[in-house]
Formats: C-alpha cells, sequence, structure tokens
C-alpha cells in the first residue's frame, strides 16, 4: 500500500483556501460597506434631528418672548385697573358721605316739620267748633 503524492491535490486544496478566503473577503467587504452605510445614514439621521431641534427651539424662543410680553402687558394692564378701582372706591365713599351728610339734614329737618305738624294737628282736633258754625259752611 503505497500512498502516491500528487502535485494536484496540493493545488486543489490550495485553490480551495484561496476561494474560501476570497469568500470571507468578500463577506468582510460586504460588511464593512453595510456598517459604512449604517454609520452614513445614522449621520444624516442626527443631522435632520438637529435642524428639527433648532427650529423647535427657535419657535419655543419665540414662544417665550410672547408669554414675557403678555405677562408683563397684564401685570400693567392689572395694576392700571387697580388704581382705577381705587379711585372708584373713594368717589363712592366720598359720594357716600355726603349724601350722609345731607340726609341726616334732610332727615333732622323732615322730623322737625313732622312735630310742628303734629303739635297743630292736635291743637286742630282739640279745639271745639260751634254748631253755628258748621251750619254757615254747609250753605
Amino acid at each position: 500500500m503505497a500512498i502516491k503524492i500528487s502535485a494536484s491535490k496540493e493545488e486543489q486544496t490550495m485553490g480551495n483556501k484561496n476561494s474560501s478566503g476570497l469568500f470571507l473577503g468578500v463577506v468582510f467587504v460586504l460588511l464593512l460597506c453595510g456598517i459604512l452605510v449604517l454609520s452614513l445614514w445614522v449621520s444624516e439621521m442626527s443631522r435632520s434631528s438637529n435642524q428639527i431641534n433648532e427650529l423647535v427651539e427657535s419657535r419655543l424662543a419665540i414662544l417665550e418672548e410672547q408669554l414675557q410680553l403678555a405677562d408683563s402687558t397684564s401685570t400693567e394692564f392689572l395694576s392700571d385697573i387697580n388704581t382705577q378701582l381705587q379711585f372708584l372706591d373713594k368717589e363712592i365713599r366720598k359720594l357716600w358721605d355726603l349724601s350722609n351728610k345731607r340726609n341726616k339734614a334732610n332727615i333732622l329737618k323732615l322730623t322737625l316739620d313732622m312735630s310742628k305738624q303734629s303739635k297743630l294737628l292736635k291743637d286742630i282736633a282739640i279745639t271745639p267748633v260751634s254748631y253755628t258754625h258748621l251750619r254757615a259752611h254747609q250753605t
């Protein structure tokens, strides 16, 4: 039993090794290309998200400015209304006091007039009238 060693078998195994190495190289290159494409896609997505973030931040800044302006305007408006209400309250109190003073004077005058009228009515009711006087009024 003799084993024959020939150069052609070694060439076949070398050819198989070369083809499997070539296959592994192609797979490696494809993996690298996939990783490169994936990294480019991630980079583009982050760039577009950065643009969206900048747009959102600018809109937020505008809204904050408008909110501050509205807040300051409403604060000024409320302070003006408060000042006006205080002024009107003082004026109402002045008018109320003036009205009370006048009413007190009028009430006192009316009370005196009523007592005079009451006294006159009592005098009239107490004074007797003669029969002839009454007959004179009938004709």
